[in-house]
């Protein structure tokens, strides 16, 4: 198969160092000229509660390693020199360090999956150039675990990627493309969020070019939506999802695939 150009559109990428987040990397390293890549360290969530509630919550997370270790393991190093790869600790990316290394590599996006919050400075240096995979369709939730709380309420078919400008309000900036993952009959919640992951990558590549070229124009969010915090995640929650899954539900959204136009997106 012949493979396809590689863009010279000039970036760096800040994200984390999972298995999700290399892929993320050798995605975008196929197709641009990826000048360096900012990895934080990914936070680790507390589990506290009873004996069954830690049994359950830590098969939850386990689950996620799992299933990013299937559809991700081949992905396991960042496929860059170590020299354009920058390890800092969770919430050092709006540091001095960094700003210095980013500036000095000249690109012209900032690419952003899985990053801490990013400040003023990056934001004015690369204004209207910072493009944020966000897990999640905009605005339909919003805040924190938007992947798994459509999944908690039923709601599949709001499970997907939403591809943005960064801005001072977070996940807030103008979007300029969405996709849902494809699913399938036997989905579980974490394959759910790995397919969503490929298809996010797939469309924050086109979502570039796109941007670069002028056929792409970012398109403001609408308000609304369910907000949820990190606080607001519980055993309760998951085992719910569980319950949800287990009756069917991802087979029944896959055998109504109309219901997607209850809730449109920016394709």
């Amino acid at each position: 198969m012949k493979r396809e150009p590689r863009s010279q559109i000039p970036l760096v990428i800040i994200t984390g160092d999972q298995l999700r987040h290399h892929y993320f990397v050798h995605q975008l390293h196929a197709h641009f000229d990826v000048r360096g890549v900012v990895c934080e360290t990914v936070f680790q969530p507390k589990i506290e509660g009873d004996a069954r509630d830690i049994e359950d919550l830590q098969r939850h997370f386990e689950e996620r390693v799992e299933a990013e270790q299937r559809y991700f393991e081949a992905d396991r190093s960042l496929a860059l020199g170590i020299e354009r790869v920058l390890r800092i600790p969770k919430g050092e990316a709006n540091s001095d360090e960094v700003y210095e290394w980013i500036t000095a590599l000249e690109p012209e996006y900032l690419i952003l999956y899985g990053s801490s919050i990013i400040r003023e400075r990056l934001l004015t240096a690369f204004e209207g150039r910072v493009i944020n995979m966000h897990l999640g369709l905009s605005p339909y939730y919003r805040g924190s675990g938007t992947n798994f709380w459509p999944l908690v309420e039923g709601k599949p078919e709001l499970v997907g990627v939403t591809i943005h400008l960064a801005t001072l309000d977070v996940d807030a900036g103008a979007i300029l493309k969405q996709v849902r993952p494809p699913v399938s009959a036997g989905d579980r919640n974490h394959d759910m969020g790995c397919k969503a992951i490929i298809a996010g990558a797939g469309t924050m590549i086109r979502a570039i070019e796109g941007y670069a070229d002028g056929t792409i124009q970012p398109q403001k969010q609408p308000p609304g939506g369910k907000l949820y915090r990190r606080n607001d995640f519980n055993v309760e929650a998951v085992r719910k999802m569980w319950w949800n899954l287990d009756e069917g539900m991802i087979e029944a959204y896959a055998a109504e695939p109309e219901r997607v136009a209850q809730y449109p997106i920016i394709e």
